[in-house]
Order: structure tokens, then sequence, then C-alpha cells
């Protein structure tokens, strides 16, 4: 008996101490087997424990099968055995009527049974179970003798079971310190540190010594209030509560580790108690929560800038309810509307809906709502005037968690962009028009060529008649105008060229008066002030022309009521004192040109604005504000400038500065138009698609002396080339012609041949190749149309005469 109880004693575990136990029993009464039963965790049943013992293996079946048997109280034999507290006796198990086994015993092999109760005090700890394998009758000694052992034993087991149990908590306790993500650690009621978990040395940064003084250990670590206050030793949590017994909750600190880093931490403490309730130490818990307020910050600092962004927005951004109530309004929403955004909160969006757009905008609120993609579309929003402004919506739903809760958009004031739209629009009308007069132009110059050509011949010829020549040269002066007029046509339809030659602006001016007199309106006087002896300026007639027009009709549009017009010529040397304050002004000799009206003058806010393209104070049918914008492109191309002076209520001046030519006067056309024109012996390529123009200038050529080869495509020249290429000093090739190689394209090609060839290129549009230009190796000389006789020869005689 005594071995017994020391062996039990000795036994590592619950477990331990049941198996031997049961062997020594066995061993000792002659048993074959036996296991033991304990009641489960809710006190309802007898369930197996894991101890047993097996004289022979076969009876492991035995044993495993009667693991999955629970016995209430009264049931089967542990059942019996925990409801009478003393040991029973089966004869044969395979024939007891109250042993649910009694077929597994039969075929293990089993017959005798007896159940003895292990007490611990008035508690049924356990059931022993012992079988033998022949039926036996009841031995009150036996069982006596058994009952008396597990009596001595019932303390020793129960003990057994607490150790157990305490050993199981432990290492669940550890299993789960170990496993959780809060750092903890524990220290006795002195504060030196029993026990830490692994996310404990993650915070730290270190792994402290189990038994040294918790406040030893952190004295190296700096710990800091939220708002960086120091805290002070005893003021940290687990010094406050060894000190005072009670919790801390929620504490958040920041921790200087010794290696810099700092982290932000919550802290929880509670008190541990001995049986008697008094401290014995304390647990502390601490929750990083760094990287928590770095994501706190972060999202406030980005609601900051979404706030910034959203409030200085240009655009109006708002959101709306499912019920399509306003939720939020940026400040745009005001300076667009003029309402007062905290006037529309928490009221529905339709009551800004211009009404007949109503229905769309509810249908792409609808749309939003059941989450299908942005909308983007174009409605009208009332104003607090009362006003409809075009704007462009887009809408997206607002989704959280999957559902959506709401729409969001943003609306952009389209107004400047439907102005800009319709100027582009008239633009591109006034491109088309000018395209139209380009084409017309081309053509008409054709004719003007023919006509002023065939008039030269006649007024060349000695023998025409005398008394016809005014008529003729009234017909020519006709088609002088005519191509004056059809240059101006080339211009509005295309880029101005500048082909400037020395001009007197008081023959400009002159000359250009008696076509003001169509565009000065009833009521409104012109005057004419023209300065004597003007120095010559190098210019475009048409161009300055063109200024003038518009300058001038600028200053009727601004006397609807009537007034004066003055136009004045005049000479200026500036000294650059005198040009402080217009950056484009230069020091020098000028001539300038003065158109003055008396009509209501030009505001400062739209003084600064004047020159813009596109800008304009008139109505949408009377002007793009294209008009002055030209003037200034113009002014500016003849490397000039335009002072501007004007008050409200007292009239406008505009100043137009030309700068005076500098070298020798060139002798005009006209003052060479008596002398003789010399005659010439060269062979010269005519490549024309106008047949009458080829035809002229065959004859005219020819008359001349030259010998003429003509062409009426660039492929028919190429055959011309092949036979006479060698003979031929001159091409004279229309820019534009059919079949698909232009003049330059023939030009180029023949020069590849004769590097040397001179050429000619001559069109009916406006062409930017005035002047001499470079040909892939060559020059040419450029030849508008229409031109006479004497224009025709001389540049032909000019070309020729080069190096």
């Amino acid at each position: 008996m005594q071995d017994l109880v020391m062996a039990v004693g000795q036994a590592p575990d619950f477990e331990g101490a049941l198996e031997v136990m049961l062997r020594r029993l066995c061993h000792g009464t002659g048993w074959v087997f036996g296991q033991v039963w304990v009641p489960d965790r809710e006190g309802a049943a007898m369930v197996c424990a894991d101890a047993y013992y097996a004289a022979t293996d076969d009876l492991k079946r035995f044993r495993i099968e009667s693991r999955t048997y629970r016995f209430p109280p009264g049931v089967g034999l542990p059942g019996r055995v925990w409801v009478s507290r003393g040991a029973e006796w089966i004869r044969d198990v395979t024939v007891d009527a109250n042993f649910p086994r009694a077929a597994l015993g039969a075929e293990t092999g089993l017959k005798a049974g007896m159940g003895v109760p292990i007490m611990a005090g008035s508690d049924v700890v356990a059931v022993v179970e012992l079988f033998g394998r022949e039926a036996r009758e009841r031995s009150e000694s036996l069982m006596e003798t058994i009952s008396t052992v597990a009596g001595q034993l019932g303390a020793l087991i129960r003990r057994k079971r607490s150790e157990n149990a305490l050993r199981i908590s432990e290492t669940r306790f550890r299993e789960l310190l170990a496993l959780l993500p809060v750092a903890v650690y524990v220290c006795d009621r002195e504060g030196r540190i029993l026990r830490y978990n692994r996310a404990a040395v993650e915070l730290w940064g270190r792994e402290p010594v189990v038994g040294d003084p918790a406040e030893r250990f952190c004295g190296s670590y700096g710990i800091y209030r939220p708002d960086g206050t120091i805290l002070a030793r005893e003021d940290c949590p687990m010094a406050q509560t060894l000190r005072t017994g009670l919790p801390v909750n929620n504490q958040e600190i920041v921790i200087e580790r010794p290696d810099g880093v700092r982290k932000t931490v919550v802290v929880n403490t509670a008190p541990l108690t001995d049986d008697e309730e008094r401290l014995d130490g304390a647990i502390n818990s601490l929750v990083d929560i760094t990287e928590r307020k770095r994501a706190e910050e972060a999202c406030r600092a980005g609601e900051e800038r979404y706030r910034a962004l959203v409030d200085g927005a240009q655009d109006a951004i708002f959101s709306l309810s499912p019920k399509g109530l306003i939720t939020s309004l940026n400040p745009a929403f005001e300076s667009i509307t003029g309402w007062a955004r905290f006037d529309w909160q928490d009221r529905h969006y339709s009551g800004l809906i211009a009404p007949g757009h109503l229905p769309l905008a509810t249908e792409k609120f609808r749309q939003a709502l059941n989450g299908e993609s942005p909308q983007c579309f174009e409605l009208n929003v009332r104003s607090r005037t009362g006003t409809g402004i075009p704007m462009e919506l887009t809408i997206t739903p607002e989704v959280r968690r999957g559902a959506v809760t709401g729409v969001l958009g943003i609306a952009r004031d389209i107004r400047e962009r439907r102005n800009l739209e319709e100027k582009s629009r008239e633009v591109r009308n006034l491109e088309s028009v000018g395209r139209f007069a380009a084409g017309v132009a081309h053509d008409f110059n054709n004719f003007l060529t023919v006509q002023q050509g065939h008039i030269s011949l006649l007024l060349t010829d000695p023998e025409f008649p005398a008394r016809y020549r005014d008529s003729v040269c009234q017909i020519s002066n006709a088609g002088d105008r005519a191509a004056a007029l059809t240059r101006q046509l080339l211009t509005f339809g295309r880029k101005p060229v500048v082909q400037t030659r020395r001009l007197d602006l008081n023959e400009v001016v002159a000359d250009f008066e008696r076509l003001l007199g169509g565009v000065i309106d009833e009521g409104i006087e012109l005057g004419i002030c023209l300065a004597e002896s003007l120095p010559p300026v190098e210019a475009d007639a048409l161009l300055i022309e063109q200024v003038i027009l518009n300058l001038v009709v600028n200053a009727c549009d601004a006397m609807p009521k009537g007034g004066h017009v003055e136009i004045r010529t005049d000479t200026a040397c500036l000294e650059k004192a005198a040009i402080e304050g217009n950056p484009e002004a230069r020091p020098g000799e000028f001539v300038y040109i003065t158109i003055s009206d008396t009509g209501k003058g030009i505001p400062p806010g739209v003084r600064e604005r004047i020159f813009e393209p596109f800008f304009t104070t008139k109505e949408a049918q009377k002007g793009v504000g294209l008009g002055l914008a030209t003037v200034h492109g113009i002014v500016k191309q003849h490397r000039g400038w335009i002072d501007l002076h004007s008050r409200p209520g007292g009239g406008t001046t505009f100043k137009v500065f030309l700068p005076v030519a500098v070298g020798d006067a060139v002798t005009t056309t006209e003052a060479r138009a008596d002398e003789e024109i010399r005659r010439g012996t060269e062979t010269i390529l005519v490549a024309e698609d106008d047949a009458a123009v080829r035809q002229m200038v065959k004859l005219i050529l020819e008359r001349q002396g030259y010998r003429v080869l003509t062409a009426d495509r660039g492929t028919s020249a190429m055959v011309e080339w092949e036979r006479y290429g060698g003979e031929i000093d001159l091409l004279l090739v229309d820019l534009v012609m059919p079949g698909g190689m232009s003049g330059m394209d023939l030009v180029t090609r023949l020069r590849r041949e004769k590097p040397c060839v001179k050429a000619i290129l001559t069109s009916g549009e406006a062409v930017d190749v005035s002047g001499k230009k470079r040909c892939r190796g060559g020059d040419y000389e450029f030849l508008q149309k229409p031109y006479d006789l004497r224009m025709l020869v001389e540049t032909i005689q000019s070309v020729l005469m080069r190096g």
C-alpha cells in the first residue's frame, strides 16, 4: 500500500498517476484490464480518461470503443458507482442488463467486472474499472481492499489533477501570451519582471532579464505624454498600479527607445492578487498604435488637402443624398451662381435646374443611383438672378462598402467655352468665305493678267491709233483698280503677304479717302489733314489701307449718335524719354497716322485687352474681335507700333507709327513708263495651265525677241525639256498646275539636271514666297498676277542678268 502511494505521488502528471495505480492494482489482484472514468466538465456524465492498463494487446479494442461511451448517473458500471459512491461488482458483464458494453465484453473475452470510486472528501473524482476473463463471484474482501486503496489515493489523485490543470493552464497562458500581437509583461509586487512575450521584445527593441526591476529596464527609455511632455517614472501606468493596487485603463504614452525609434502605445495595467486578495504584482499590456496614428495623421492631412482642393476649385463640387438632397457644396458654387451655398443645404437639387432641363437631370441622377458609370452631360443651372447658366456636369455614384450611398458631382461653367465655340464657328465661316474669295481672286487674276497684258501690247504698238489711247488707258486704270480689289480678296482669304515698296502715306490716305465714304454713317463727319513733304516708308499699301479702314470702322461704332472722325499724318523724331511707358516703341525717325474720334471712349478695363484676338465689346452680330488684333499684327509686321489714348466720354485716338525708309529711292514703274523696254534673245519655257494667259505671255515675249516654248502642265513641260533642255535659259512657271506636279516640283526636278537654269514662279493666289527665296540649289523670283508687259519683261530681264 505504501509503495503504491509513493509510486502515484512520483507520477509526473494526472494521467501518469492513474496508469501507475491501474497497473499496480491489476498486478496485485489478478485482473487483466483496468481503466478510469471521470466526470465531464459539466458534471453530466462519466467519460473515459486517457489512463488504462491492458494485460494483452487484444484488449485495446475494448478500451478504444469504451472511449465512445458516456454514462449518465446510474447507467453502466461507472454511472452506478458514481451514484452509489461505493464499490460495485458484476459477476459476468456479458449478461448484465445494466452493462451497455456487454456485447463488446463478450467479443473481447471479458467476464467479471468491478467498479470502485476514488473519493476526495465527499466528491467522486474518478471511477476505477477492473475486468477479468472469467466470471467471478463477489469478493467483499477484495472490494474492501481496493476501496481502501482508492480512498487513500483520492486526495493524492485530486492533487495530481489540480497540478495537471494548473500546468495546462500555465502552458495555455504562455502559448496565448506568445500568440498575442499585444505587448504583455508581468511584474511581482516589487516591480521585478517575471514574464513577457515576443511582442513586448519587438516593441522595446531588446529583451529584458527576468528578475530585473522594470524601473531599471525602462530607465533607458524616454517616456512622454502625447503632447510631448516627459512622463515621470512614478506616473507610469505600472508604477501607479503597484503603488495603488488599482488598474490603469487606456492611457496613451510615447516611448522613445535607445535606438531613437518612437512608438505610440495605449497602456492597460491590472493588479494581480494572491489567495488572500493581497497585491501580488501587476500585468501590463501595451498596444502599438504608431501606424494607426500615422494613418490618422495621413488621413487628416489628406482630408485637409482634399478640403483645400475642393474649396479652391474653380468648378462647383457637390454631393447629393439618395433622395436628391444637397449635402455639400464648395465655395465655387457661390461665385458661379450667386447663391449662398448654405441656403441650399438639405434642399432638393431640382430647384437649381432650369425647367426645360429637369427631365435630363432626373434621368442622369437615377442612372448614378443605379451604380452606372460616371455621366457627363450639359444643362442650364438657375443663377440667383434667374438667368440660366450653361454648365457641364459629371456625376458618379458614391459607393461605401459596396452600396451606393449618394451621388458626387462636378459642375463646370461653360459660358466662356460656348462663347469661344461661337466665335470659332464665326471664324470658320469667315475662313470658308475667305477660301471662296481666294478662289475667285485666283481666277480673276488670270483674267486681269490677260487683259493687262494685251492692253500693254496695244499701248506699246507704234501703229496703235492715238485717238483710242486714252480709252485704253482708262481700261488699264480700271484693271489696276480691279487688281487692287482682287488683292484685297486674297488678303481676306489668306494670311497677308507683306509686299513692301516705298510709299508716301499722304498718297495712300488720299487714294483711300473715296472708299471710306461707303463706310462712314450719316451724322459722322470725316476730316483729313495731311502733313507736307512726308518722308517715304517701306510698306504694303493694301495692308496700310486695311489698318486705316479698321480703325475708322471702330471709330464710327463708338459714335452711334454721330460725331467727328479725323485722319492726320505727320512725322516724329523720338528720343528715349518720349517713348517711356510703351515697351514696343523705340527711338528714331517715324511717320505716323493719327485716327481720332469724339466717341464714348474706352474704359480702363477694356483698354488692356483691346488688341487681344476675339476680345470685343460689340454685340454678337456686330463683330468677333479680330479687327484690332489684325491691325496690331499688320503694324508689327511693318516694324511699327500703336499708341492709344482714350478716356470715358472723351473720345479715342490711335497713333500708328511706321519707321522712315532708309537708302536711295527706287525708280517706280510709273517713272519708267516711257522708257523703252530692252529686247532679248534667250529661250524661255512657259508652263501655264490657263490657255489665255499662256498665249498672251508667248505673244508678249516673242514680240520682245525671246524664243518661247509653252506647256499646259508639268508633264508636258518635261516633254519640252527633254527636247530643248540644253537650250532653255529661263523657266516661267505657274505655282499651281493640274496633273499632280506643282510649279515648285517642276523647277526642283529640272534643276537637278541643269542647276544653273533661272526660274520665275508666278501665281494668282497670295502665296508667301514674295521676294528672293532658295529653291533646293538655286534662286527664283516670284511674280504676282496680274502683271502687265513691262512688269513681266523687266522681271525676266532682271533674273537673266544675274550671275
